[in-house]
């Protein structure tokens, strides 16, 4: 019991190392004009291979949707959603990757089926070491990815929300950037 609990400790003190280094990785990058539809077209169907098990479904618009930003934590943070997106989706149900231009902002969403978010813990959900996970669940989860979300979604000016979906049963995590011109240097 003493080694798995050194070992459970270990990975523990891993993964905080690693949020860190994220922080510190996060403030040296440079931002620069990103057109996030084709970043989204981009990486859709490396998500759909990762999650075969889930219906995996995008809208988005057919024109540019230019921001400034930086491609890799963007995607950094949608793979922190998607494979929230799949922990709590039941096998054989949808989960839908949207974006939409909303005034001087786009939003980039993720939706999926299944359970509704606790109410208790709905505004806490980006703090460091929240969790819904089960303790039983495999691996170790820190309460961290929701949390490195919210610090992706400040550097470049935005935020990132998470909503239930009355009647229709799932939730949706929404991550906002604020828009700007591609032609911008």
């Amino acid at each position: 019991r003493a080694r798995a609990g050194l070992l459970r400790l270990n990975k523990i003190l891993t993964a905080m190392s690693e949020a860190n280094r994220l922080e510190e990785s996060i403030r040296q990058n440079q931002p620069r004009p990103v057109d996030l539809r084709a970043l989204l077209a981009e990486v859709i169907q490396a998500y759909r291979e990762i999650y075969p098990q889930h219906r995996l479904d995008m809208q988005m618009p057919d024109s540019p949707a230019p921001v400034e930003g930086v491609p890799e934590l963007i995607v950094q943070a949608l793979d922190k959603l998607l494979d929230n997106a799949a922990s709590f989706c039941p096998p054989g149900k949808k989960i839908l990757l949207g974006l939409k231009e909303t005034g001087d902002s786009w939003e980039i969403s993720v939706f999926n089926e299944g359970p509704a978010l606790p109410r208790e813990l709905k505004d806490h959900l980006f703090d460091p070491m929240v969790s819904l996970r089960d303790s039983e669940s495999e691996g170790v989860h820190l309460g961290l990815g929701l949390h490195i979300v919210r610090l992706i979604a400040e550097f470049h000016g935005g935020g990132v929300r998470a909503d239930n979906i009355p009647g229709q049963g799932g939730v949706i995590f929404t991550l906002e950037l604020p828009a700007t011109s591609l032609t911008q240097e």
